[in-house]
């Protein structure tokens, strides 16, 4: 196991992590999963993944599903997300939108975009760099910073 990108003719492998409340939040992500839009789908084991990262073509939305436990797949993936957002310089504009199911995600998230995470809700998170810069440093005990969407507006 480990962090994978898989292809279209894989992406039925997926679906199968979307099960009960997890599929309510799914239609953006089910859309790159039938192939209705583009988009990059990484799985922790490609034949029988407990993890997926379902994202657009340019990393702006998805969803991340399961559990990701496995160590190379977290990695691969945090490694992969700051090379796009921070090695090539587009942190400077990015606004994102990810929701996530299973803890195991939080800490990853928080890995990548360090205190610039606003948690929403227990199952959505928003990114905003210019928001964040302007509060200053902010975080708990915890390592993130939660509020609800009312006081982003």
């Amino acid at each position: 196991m480990s962090f994978i990108r898989i292809e279209r003719d894989r992406y039925h492998v997926v679906k199968g992590l979307l099960s009960g409340a997890e599929s309510v939040f799914t239609p953006f992500p089910l859309s790159i999963l039938e192939e209705t839009i583009d988009g990059i789908v990484y799985v922790d084991n490609q034949d029988h993944p407990q993890c997926a990262a379902v994202m657009s073509s340019d990393f702006i939305g998805g969803r991340l599903i399961g559990h990701a436990v496995n160590k190379a797949f977290n990695e691969g993936f945090i490694s992969t997300m700051k090379d796009h957002f921070f090695v090539n310089g587009s942190a400077n504009d990015f606004r994102l939108f990810w929701s996530t199911a299973s803890e195991s995600w939080d800490e990853i998230i928080f890995r990548v975009f360090g205190y610039r995470v606003f948690c929403i809700s227990r199952t959505q998170f928003e990114f905003d760099r210019h928001v964040f810069e302007s509060l200053g440093l902010v975080g708990n005990d915890e390592g993130m910073f939660r509020m609800d969407a009312a006081m982003l507006q």
